[in-house]
């Protein structure tokens, strides 16, 4: 039996999974309850289990029905390709050889063509090649050490190679944190005191009503929480588990607002014009050598005429092996060639991450307004305004009235506020049904009250030394104890005939303990 109920266990997700595929997407509890035998509690649990791994979002019905709604076919959360999947590896895999290949091949040629052209200048001054000093180059390039150091102004210089990168794959981002929004969350259960709405989550995120209530769904399965409906039909999300804690009471703070998050906009390099310029040269320098190696000059200058006093481009020509030419042109010219590529293949997926960039920053400025604004007149002169002073700050080009009102015009109908007008035929927005949701979910925290939960006294623990624990034990067996007693007192008006023996059952157990 205990092997059928753990098969069982293990098969459930993926039963109520097709149940939900069925149903088309969208289930009550007893939609499922019916399609597969499960009780309502067991049907409950699992569609919460599958809203946490596949893409879906809770709703209420208008007679205050909660609707659990997948996506066609329930897929799993963040699903791509195996294309879209292996890009990401594939870019990665080829950032990581043209990163070694620039530290090898980039100093190798600029340091061999180097000391090609000077041994032959030097030779013409009868002087011997063994003279040359070709560390400065090496340490031109490399940087000095090859550490990012200090420079006299208290900038950080960073090393020539590290530019070439850059030049070429654009400044490293740092890694952004997989949980970070699960932390965000968690952090807002926390300062909400357990009890979260669409919109609270919104104003951390900044994502859309959509997405948030998606996210909202998938956390309510991680953290234990529940969704529950107040009577004008506002759905809130409790997370009773969350508030629980072994530290003392205090507030926790919110998590930074979205507005406070804003992007900054990606250089498709290190955005410094002198470091770029000091690639292009160097590199540059390479390419027109190997142009020069591979150029069509070269059988002519194998056999000079002996009378004709050769130059020294004929004379660096003429000292190669014709058989290496290969890889003193052909190779560097189409490594030099490429270096000089990437960034401009770079270009368009550079503008369009941009553009989602400003997309955001221009929602997230608008949302500023919509959820601070005290007097609740949002105008979409305001927001233009606001909109474009926070653009100039990040760089980013400042956004026509259409924009605008895009923006503000998908807000406002996610919050489904209301087109109004004042006496003297000034059109704003009223979001009075938005916040009428946020009063009722302050009125459901102050009745549950779960920043207030008591955990009680630690009555158990693994740590044998842990005398406070032992001693909670004895008090609260005593408390029982003389709980009964006084409860048998009252309902029999006399000293219980057991009282002896139960006085030396509590007497054992205490020493027990101890």
């Amino acid at each position: 039996m205990e092997k059928e109920r753990e098969l069982s266990q293990d098969s459930r997700l993926e039963r109520v999974r097709q149940a939900v595929i069925r149903a088309g997407g969208t289930v009550t509890v007893g939609d499922i309850t019916s399609a597969t035998g499960l009780g309502a509690f067991e049907a409950e649990e699992t569609l919460k289990a599958l809203l946490g791994t596949h893409e879906g979002t809770l709703k209420v019905s208008e007679h205050g029905e909660l609707l659990f709604a997948f996506q066609k076919g329930v897929i799993e959360r963040d699903y791509r390709s195996w294309w879209a999947r292996s890009q990401e590896t594939i870019y990665r895999g080829f950032k990581l050889f043209f990163k070694i290949a620039i530290m090898l091949t980039l100093v190798f040629y600029f340091v061999l063509y180097i000391v090609i052209i000077l041994a032959l200048l030097t030779s013409n001054r009868n002087s011997s090649s063994s003279n040359i000093n070709i560390g400065g180059f090496v340490w031109f390039f490399w940087g000095g050490s090859g550490r990012h150091y200090e420079r006299k102004d208290g900038r950080e210089r960073v090393p020539l190679y590290t530019k070439v990168y850059q030049f070429v794959f654009g400044k490293e981002e740092p890694k952004l944190d997989p949980l970070q929004a699960q932390t965000d969350c968690g952090q807002l259960i926390r300062a909400r005191n357990g009890v979260i709405t669409a919109e609270d989550w919104m104003l951390v995120s900044g994502q859309s009503l959509e997405k948030c209530e998606s996210d909202l769904a998938r956390f309510t399965s991680i953290f234990n929480g529940d969704a529950e409906i107040t009577s004008n039909g506002t759905l809130l999300y409790v997370f009773k588990d969350m508030m629980k804690s072994g530290q003392a009471r205090r507030q926790m703070p919110m998590p930074s607002t979205a507005w406070n998050r804003l992007q900054h906009r990606r250089n498709l390099s290190n955005g410094n014009l002198g470091d770029n310029l000091a690639v292009i040269g160097l590199n540059s320098f390479n390419l027109v050598m190997s142009i020069f190696m591979t150029t069509g000059m070269v059988e002519s200058l194998q056999t000079p005429d002996p009378l004709h006093e050769q130059t020294t481009a004929e004379l660096l020509v003429n000292a190669v092996d014709p058989h290496t030419f290969f890889w003193l042109g052909t190779f560097p010219l189409a490594f030099s060639f490429t270096l000089f590529a990437i960034p401009l293949l770079r270009l368009p997926a550079n503008r369009r991450e941009n553009a989602k960039r400003r997309a955001g920053n221009m929602r997230k400025i608008t949302l500023k307004d919509v959820f601070t604004n005290t007097a609740r007149m949002i105008t979409p002169d305001r927001i233009e305004s606001s909109v474009n002073t926070s653009l100039r700050n990040y760089d980013m080009r400042e956004a026509s009235t259409d924009e605008v009102n895009h923006i503000l015009n998908e807000i406002v109908f996610e919050l489904n506020a209301e087109l109004k007008s004042t006496e003297g035929g000034v059109s704003y927005f009223d979001f009075d049904e938005m916040h009428a949701r946020q009063a009722e979910a302050s009125d459901a925290r102050q009745k549950l009250n779960l920043k207030d939960q008591d955990l009680g006294r630690v009555i158990f623990s693994t740590d044998d030394s842990d005398a406070d624990a032992k001693r909670n034990a004895e008090d609260i067996e005593l408390e029982e104890f003389s709980a009964r007693l006084s409860a048998e007192k009252t309902n029999d008006g006399q000293q219980p005939e057991d009282y002896s023996s139960s006085s030396k059952e509590a007497s054992r157990s205490s020493s027990a303990s101890r």
